[in-house]
């Protein structure tokens, strides 16, 4: 009989260690060893046990047959990722200059790859003829074990250990009496939804939902943006399309912002489609994500709805994929591999012959390019379903400040907030920065308290009363003197969403208030709590930063003031522009959505600046016009690509040399080929959880041709330094 290798991608996150190993597949393994699935091998000098994926199974050997190792065992009773997604992997490896491996272990869930393993009896109609069996031919440990999963049910092989020698749990797993299985699922809470119709469609939606039908019904990839202003009901469009994808047999994934996950959206679907709609977020515990993947996976699950990681869900008849929100940053990963979410969709959808649908009421402006370019099909909703557009009031702060007030409230916002007290309506106040003060200083010297780490400003958090880096997490206690004078004079400068509740609470102090943002949210459910008790009209004033700014829907909100506008407009990223309109435009939309007209009064010191101007109007195409002609003369995305190189080590000597060493690697390979080299410098963060941090930017229109140059310089500068950190990112949405 002719031997069967399987080809297996060790899970180690090394470059010189991802390619394919074959390994003998022993003979009573060989109906269990299948694509897709996990298993542990010999591997290296020493032949220690790694974990490995199975990726192809054949009998032609590219090895010498004496080197060839033998599986120890599969670890995975079904399938830990599909044929699909392996080829998935393969293609983000070559996409995102990744290790096949990192792609794997992305594209499974972690809590699949580091769960628990749990044990069960295979047969209980048979169970009782079999123990006693076993306890007749007097094989005590095996009675031992049998006995005691009777007794028990599903049990963690950690608790066994010490009790049950691993031999006897091998040999009863290999006769199929026991088996591996899974803890108990969470309760199905199904029953609190009650099925909802579907709404009727005004004659908007109607025609959106006309257009992308047909391309699901011909069963062919098409890509849509979608761009609909806040209220105007694109998620009613989302289900509607839904039911249509499901009727036909197929499946569907909703991406959605974390921050935008809110209560709300998860009842709207889960209202609609029920136990057919799994969601997947990061305040769920292990077992409730491994439900819903292995729910998708198996079937019973045909929407997931989910932030980033929910678009490998393991579906084989993907229909749609919806990202709303899709100019979200969170969009783009952060960690290796740095995926860029609606890169992977697309993928996934030409792969399966699905619908990628991209709304905003604000696109990105790489997007919006697409659609114009004709790359997509653009689509639009312009008006709200219910409710008027908000009125939009700028209040310029120099203005209020010439004219004596030196409050952190306009008057408008002062007087706008007193009338809406009165009236029982409510009121949302937004601003972007945590803690109560943003930096602490010493009035004599001038000496700005920071973090040692990171070298950056501490924020004062009055509800403790200590200082905290929002880079490292690091803590201290106030300091009585100046470190640096020894003066007293110790004041805290600028503001943030604790300060606004304390101004709030001695200005209104009838008002009941809510503050959300990273502080007061960190408790399991505590979104779903402050948003329950908000709709319910426990508080007249919600106060928080962009956590509150999207899928929220209250219909007694009025007014939505933004006490600082400008606050991300000059940061050094050259998107800086967009994110501010984006936010503004996105937390303006808050205001106004039910029979109650909305007011938003928008404090600015940078009036006169056109994302400002834009979110005043409401109007995008405004804002576009000015922000491409800004892109196109700076030679900015999406008019050519970035890559960004980062070095850090906590020697800054070292850093410094070797950032000197990558440049000159760069400028020797491609400083006549067209490629532009900006740097080196120091990062924005230039010190960070006390790692010294240099890079450089690389731009060039050719994608392919920017990342084989990558690829290739990284290969040379490793052969002259591999003590620093190297990180490297193909068009990141946010340079550090």
């Amino acid at each position: 009989m002719q031997n069967t290798y399987a080809d297996v991608i060790i899970s180690i996150n090394v470059a010189t260690l991802d390619k394919i190993f074959q390994y003998k597949i022993p003979t009573e393994l060989i109906q269990k060893a299948q694509v897709g699935k996990r298993v542990s091998v010999p591997f290296g000098y020493g032949n220690r046990y790694e974990t490995g994926y199975i990726i192809g199974i054949g009998q032609h050997l590219s090895w010498e047959e004496d080197k060839v190792k033998t599986i120890k065992e599969v670890l995975d009773e079904e399938e830990a990722i599909s044929e699909e997604l392996i080829l998935l992997a393969r293609w983000m490896k070559d996409r995102y200059l990744a290790t096949l491996s990192s792609c794997l272990q992305t594209i499974i869930p972690k809590q699949l790859i580091n769960a628990e393993r749990y044990l069960d009896i295979a047969d209980y109609n048979t169970i009782d003829k079999v123990i006693e069996e076993v306890k007749k031919r007097g094989y005590k440990r095996q009675y031992e074990l049998l006995h005691y999963l009777y007794c028990h049910g599903v049990t963690n092989v950690k608790s066994l250990k010490g009790m049950i020698p691993a031999s006897v749990i091998n040999t009863l797993l290999k006769k199929g009496i026991i088996r591996y299985s899974e803890p108990g699922d969470k309760e199905d809470d199904d029953e609190e939804f009650l099925l909802e119709e579907p709404l009727t469609l005004g004659y908007e939606q109607q025609k959106v939902y006309n257009k992308i039908i047909s391309s699901i019904c011909e069963n062919k990839f098409s890509q849509y943006l979608l761009q609909g202003v806040t209220g105007s009901g694109k998620t009613e469009v989302y289900m509607q399309l839904i039911e249509e994808v499901l009727h036909q047999g197929k499946e569907a994934i909703v991406l959605v912002p974390e921050i935008a996950l809110t209560p709300q959206m998860v009842h709207k679907f889960k209202s609609r489609f029920g136990s057919l709609v799994g969601v997947t977020h990061s305040r769920l515990n292990q077992t409730e994500r491994l439900t819903v993947w292995k729910g998708a996976r198996d079937g019973q699950i045909k929407v997931v709805l989910g932030p980033r990681s929910a678009v490998f869900a393991p579906f084989s008849q993907l229909g749609i994929v919806i990202i709303d929100e899709e100019h979200e940053l969170s969009y783009k990963s952060e960690t290796h591999p740095k995926y860029n979410t609606i890169e992977v969709a697309k993928k996934r959808c030409e792969m399966q012959n699905g619908v990628l649908l991209l709304g905003s009421a604000t696109p990105s402006v790489n997007t919006f390019y697409e659609a114009s370019k004709g790359n997509m099909s653009y689509l639009a909703m312009q008006k709200r379903v219910a409710g008027a557009m908000p009125k939009v009031e700028l209040v310029d702060m120099r203005i209020e400040l010439e004219n004596g007030n030196k409050n952190v409230f306009s008057r408008s916002l002062h007087e706008a907030i007193e009338d809406r007290l009165e009236k029982g309506q409510q009121i949302i106040l937004f601003l972007n920065r945590r803690g109560h003060s943003t930096f602490v200083s010493c009035r004599s010297c001038g000496f700005v308290l920071k973090c040692p780490n990171c070298d950056l400003p501490y924020t004062y958090h009055r509800s403790d009363h200590k200082m905290q880096c929002h880079h490292c997490g690091l803590k201290v206690g106030i300091h009585e003197k100046c470190p640096s004078c020894q003066s007293k004079y110790i004041k805290y400068f600028g503001v943030g969403t604790q300060k606004i509740e304390y101004l709030i609470e001695k200005t209104f102090p009838t008002a009941r208030i809510l503050r959300m943002d990273l502080d007061t949210t960190t408790k399991k459910n505590a979104h779903e709590k402050y948003y329950h008790d908000f709709k319910a009209g426990k508080a007249d004033i919600l106060i928080g930063t962009q956590m509150i700014a999207k899928g929220l829907d209250f219909p007694n909100v009025t007014l939505v003031g933004v006490i600082a506008a400008d606050m991300s407009l000059y940061s050094s990223d050259f998107r800086a522009a967009e994110r501010t309109f984006q936010l503004l435009t996105q937390v303006a939309g808050r205001a106004g959505r039910n029979k109650y007209p909305g007011e938003v009064i928008i404090q600015t010191y940078s009036p006169e600046n056109y994302a400002v101007q834009a979110a005043l109007y409401q109007d995008y195409d405004l804002f576009y016009q000015q922000e491409i002609l800004f892109r196109e003369n700076m030679d900015y995305p999406p008019f050519t690509n970035i890559l960004t190189f980062l070095i850090q080590h906590h020697s800054e000597k070292l850093v410094v040399e070797s950032i000197q060493t990558l440049y000159s690697i760069l400028q020797y390979y491609g400083a006549t080929k067209g490629f532009e080299i900006i740097g080196p410098a120091p990062a924005n963060l230039s010190k960070l959880k006390n790692n010294y941090r240099w890079h450089i930017i690389v731009k060039h229109k050719d994608y392919g041709r920017l990342k084989n140059y990558a690829e290739y310089c990284m290969k040379v500068f490793y052969k002259y330094n591999k003590s620093v950190t190297l990180l490297y990112d193909l068009n990141p949405l946010i340079i550090h």
